[in-house]
């Protein structure tokens, strides 16, 4: 066979082995459809979901909701037209989750492919689809994941810019990043990362300036309402992440001891957020990402894109890092992505070196494949671990049940199936105002629904 045609096979082998990880991901995400689609919701996901059918009842644009907390509007919007669509109940939540959760692994794929080449590029998109953080909060209706899969496109297409020198990719990655202000307050900080980014591109690269420009002014000016707001309504816009602040620097130093911990020892203790205190990685997972730091520091072609990398883990940290509960996997879920890079880089390393053992010039079919399996293996066992993990333990886990108020979401269930249209339903011991209540109200429409604290 001519070298055209190896490298269209070793092309074609590379692309099925992408799609055959993002069926992976895929299936690992909606084995769980069935429970949390149809009792479990959480108090944050409803209320979210609540302020979405009242914009679609009296519509308008606005770049702030000040309920629960206050919290930006991005995922609001988003959540609109699948209440539309799918009906206002929890599967469209979740099926929105989900979604979002997809789009982020081949966000990750553009992103991790620019940075380190095609090959880990697909390797990352495997270790996203197993790490169990994103696995476990890609389920999660929360507005977090919004600014992950934003905020990973947006550095994505901007790289893309940087390599094609194209106006309209300088112009789409510049409205993604002024969209990312919409997303979560978490936000800015890797907004903000990604600006100074562009700006030392301009200062050192001339023939990309005004690409630059254009990206920095298309964001400036999408992003404008939002900082209108925060001029308006200073207190709203930062009344929820001044509450959560870090009260000294011994608590920042210990927010950054709680996430080096979390790495291998104990992690996020929110039975919401996370199997409670599941570490972030496990064996197979550990052993890819020690092959990454390796490949990073030794391979001089990675040394930027590592350093770009860690720009973006620490920008993913800081809102986790200066405030409490650490390690808070909602704040620092940014972090997931360069940390599906650096396993991807890892997985490369150890398909590399396998290969290299061949005794050809070029490595046979065989070897190829000999050598892609120990990645795959690794790989493989750390989704069959995750998969026991969030579908056989986290979804049965006493903490996880009531933080998902299953036992609301069942009594809601039961009666529509049961009861008769016109009976009068009343929950105790609940407030008339509690978001799930109101949400769940249109599952039992007709039926009049009321509720009371009896204490």
């Amino acid at each position: 066979m001519n070298r055209a045609g190896v490298e269209q096979g070793a092309t074609w082998t590379w692309r099925m082995l992408l799609i055959g990880l993002l069926l992976a991901g895929t299936l690992l995400r909606w084995a769980s459809s069935g429970p949390m689609s149809r009792e479990m919701l959480h108090h944050d996901e409803a209320y979210k979901a609540i302020d979405a059918l009242n914009l679609l009842r009296d519509f308008r644009l606005t770049p702030f909701l000040p309920g629960n907390f206050g919290h930006e509007s991005g995922w609001v919007y988003l959540l609109m037209p699948f209440l539309v669509t799918l009906g206002g109940g929890i599967f469209a939540v979740r099926f929105v989750a989900a979604v979002n959760g997809m789009l982020t692994l081949a966000a990750t794929h553009r992103l991790t492919r620019e940075l380190f080449g095609p090959r880990v590029g697909v390797w990352s998109v495997g270790a996203l689809s197993v790490l169990y953080w994103h696995l476990h909060t890609s389920q999660l209706a929360l507005r977090a994941n919004l600014y992950l899969s934003v905020g990973t496109l947006t550095a994505g297409v901007l790289l893309t810019a940087y390599r094609k020198q194209r106006l309209r990719l300088w112009a789409l990655g510049g409205a993604l990043l002024g969209l990312l202000a919409y997303t979560y307050f978490a936000s800015v900080v890797w907004g903000i990362w990604l600006g100074l980014s562009l700006v030392g591109v301009f200062l050192l690269d001339r023939r990309r300036r005004r690409g630059v420009v254009l990206a920095l002014l298309i964001g400036s000016v999408l992003a404008l309402p939002m900082a209108n707001y925060a001029r308006l309504y200073p207190d709203l816009v930062v009344s929820r992440s001044m509450s959560v602040s870090a009260s000294s620097v011994s608590q920042v130093a210990a927010n950054g001891r709680a996430w080096l911990q979390a790495l291998f020892e104990r992690g996020d203790p929110n039975a919401f957020f996370n199997l409670p205190g599941r570490p972030i990685l496990g064996p197979f997972t550990g052993l890819l990402g020690a092959l990454g730091l390796l490949g990073v520091i030794a391979w001089r072609r990675w040394h930027l894109p590592g350093l770009l990398l860690l720009g973006w883990a620490l920008a993913a940290l800081v809102p986790s890092l200066f405030s409490d509960h650490a390690p808070h996997f909602m704040r620092g879920i940014g972090l997931t992505v360069p940390l599906a890079a650096i396993l991807g880089v890892g997985a490369e390393v150890l398909r590399g070196t396998a290969a290299s053992f061949s005794t050809r010039p070029r490595p046979s079919g065989l070897a190829w494949a000999l050598a892609a399996a120990l990645p795959l293996a690794l790989l493989g066992g750390a989704g069959i671990r995750a998969y026991r993990d969030f579908h056989h333990r986290w979804l049965r886990h006493p903490e996880a049940l009531t933080a998902t108020e299953v036992d609301v979401n069942r009594a809601v269930n039961t009666i529509r199936m049961e009861t008769p249209p016109d009976t009068h339903v009343y929950f105790s011991p609940f407030y008339s105002a509690h978001a799930l209540i109101i949400f769940r109200a249109s599952d039992l429409a007709p039926r009049p629904v009321a509720a009371f604290n009896s204490h």
